[in-house]
């Protein structure tokens, strides 16, 4: 975060035994300020002037239509795209500007909160002097009056607007600061606190501004397909232009009152609508289609409509197709003769042929040489094999029913596991994989 302060902690006009509370005011308000003005992308004003801008534009637009039936904006392809983009350009804004969460994200919501928890830094003290404003600006102007004794009358005098000779800057923000808090000027002193009620007060803006109201029915309807409960629970919500107008005039004077209140920052009066920097109503006198056009205008709707349509010719035929190309042919194994007469040297020619190499294929007896039998199913068909298949007289013990399974189980569609001679599971997908990666199979 860029540093926004002229002066250093050692300039500001506060006691070194207060700089670690100056600092972490210093660097609270920095990084509110940065929510609010000087994020790149969700800076809470730029979200704001950006909705403030879309409102009027909106509401100018269709106000062409209104009581004249024969304007285009009032063909159903303009009504819906412009209300539906309106609705939910406006409504996704005013969701992120309420979002409640702690995590890393920008919104009002989390900046009332993070100040609240952040509030007893609001000292008297720490407001009018963050960054190299006097405290007693009446002894600076004092001084300045009677440096400058003999000049008066021989020209202007320059006055600084910033730093330790900032009297005038410092009286408003001791001003500011009184009113804020309720104190008589007569009785100041550094150790001023603001009250924290007036959070209260923006937090209560915010409750009753019928934002949450908006932002609960995005979670449904925008930013989450909600299910049928959900929906339920809105049921007696709808969204309007009128609503989420009042929503915006709510959310900028609360910003407004963050901002140049209790930051003592500066905001936005009369400045809140961006000023159009070219001619917002160029080209409005225009038809939308010239006559004639109509004809053109249903060739190029019919063709997106096919090409879209199409989209989902064959589906049926690739999903099978590749499915069946993706899916282990164990068949020819029944018949394999050299299976039938050495199976060792058939599993590791197997093995060899899936991995591309040659691999030691050394017998172990950790294994039962006992009859096994693998079985398979493809979760995506429903389709079962097992090995040796049924009704073949070929007999396989515990470490060549491992091997086998670990050629089944490269498929990731097959789910495998062995029994033994009295049908107990010894093995599942996950001991034959770990088997088979202990052994360098896969």
């Amino acid at each position: 975060m860029a540093e926004t302060y002229t002066y250093t902690l050692a300039q500001c006009d506060v006691p070194i035994e207060r700089h670690s509370m100056l600092q972490s005011y210093r660097d609270k308000r920095r990084l509110w300020l940065s929510w609010i003005s000087t994020d790149e992308h969700h800076a809470i004003w730029t979200v704001l002037s950006s909705m403030v801008w879309t409102d009027v534009a909106f509401k100018t637009l269709t106000n062409f239509a209104v009581g004249d039936d024969g304007n285009a904006l009032n063909n159903p392809l303009m009504i819906e795209a412009l209300l539906h983009g309106h609705v939910a350009t406006q409504v996704l804004a005013i969701r992120r500007l309420v979002d409640d969460g702690n995590s890393d994200i920008i919104s009002l919501r989390r900046l009332v909160k993070d100040m609240r928890r952040n509030f007893a830094l609001f000292t008297r003290e720490n407001y009018v002097c963050f960054d190299g404003l006097p405290y007693d600006y009446e002894a600076v102007r004092h001084t300045r009056f009677m440096e400058n004794a003999g000049n008066w009358g021989k020209g202007g005098i320059w006055v600084p607007t910033s730093g330790p000779q900032g009297d005038c800057i410092s009286e408003s923000a001791h001003r500011q600061f009184d009113q804020l808090a309720g104190i008589d000027p007569a009785k100041r002193s550094r150790e001023d606190r603001l009250s924290v009620s007036l959070l209260t007060t923006i937090e209560k803006w915010l409750d009753d501004s019928g934002a949450d109201d908006l932002a609960k029915w995005s979670h449904v309807y925008l930013a989450h397909a909600g299910g049928p409960e959900a929906r339920k629970r809105i049921a007696d919500l709808t969204v309007t232009a009128n609503k989420i107008t009042d929503a915006i005039k709510v959310l900028a004077p609360a910003t407004e009152a963050i901002s140049a209140w209790l930051l003592f920052a500066g905001g936005r009066t009369n400045a809140l609508m961006p000023v159009a920097q070219f001619n917002q109503f160029e080209k409005l006198d225009k038809p939308i289609m010239q006559v004639g056009g109509e004809a053109t205008a249903d060739t190029i709707w019919q063709q997106l409509s096919d090409e879209w349509n199409h989209y989902l010719d064959g589906v049926d035929a690739e999903l099978i197709g590749l499915a069946r190309a993706q899916e282990p042919d164990f068949s020819h194994y029944k018949n394999d003769p050299e299976l039938l007469s050495d199976p060792d040297r058939w599993c590791k020619q197997q093995i060899e042929k899936i991995l591309g190499r040659k691999i030691d294929f050394p017998p172990s007896v950790q294994y039962s040489d006992r009859q096994h039998i693998v079985y398979w199913i493809d979760r995506a068909t429903g389709r079962a094999g097992r090995f040796p298949p049924e009704g073949n007289a070929l007999s396989i013990n515990e470490w060549h029913a491992m091997i086998f399974a670990c050629s089944v189980a490269k498929s990731p569609t097959l789910d495998v596991w062995i029994v033994d001679e009295n049908g107990v599971r010894v093995a599942d997908r996950k001991k034959i994989a770990d088997f088979a990666k202990t052994h360098g199979y896969l």
